[in-house]
């Protein structure tokens, strides 16, 4: 299956009524395609796949929770425009409540997608 075609079925996937184990694997897949590359962090954002992935952080069951987090974090990382995004899509707060608040897991991806993001932006600024 290509880039595209992939990113397109894990945004639907997130998108849609699917399952929550469902939604936890899109943003899975989505992390993965993310991950150390630049044109799919791109096409990923351009996909729309980053309003879904922040509500999963709000309000999904944990495992999506800490795997929507992980999956921000990849598509910020070295990549100040999808960073910049993801901040204006309202993930800081729900993130600082994942760290504070989560299992120990998911309070390591969301502290690790708030380090990406500071360093990408000053949260406070």
């Amino acid at each position: 299956m290509a880039k595209d075609e992939q990113i397109a079925k894990a945004v639907n996937s997130l998108t849609s009524d699917a399952a929550d184990d469902a939604k936890a694997d899109a943003a899975t897949a989505l992390g993965d395609l993310a991950c150390n590359n630049p044109p799919n962090q791109d096409a990923i954002a351009q996909a729309g796949a980053i309003p879904p992935l922040i509500a999963l952080v709000m309000d999904g069951p944990e495992k999506s929770k800490f795997q929507a987090a992980w999956a921000l974090h990849l598509l910020a990382l070295d990549n100040a425009a999808n960073a910049q995004r993801i901040v204006a899509a309202g993930a800081v707060e729900p993130l600082e409540a994942m760290a504070a608040s989560g299992s120990l897991i998911a309070a390591d991806f969301a502290r690790a997608a708030l380090r990406v993001l500071q360093a990408a932006e000053p949260l406070g600024s």
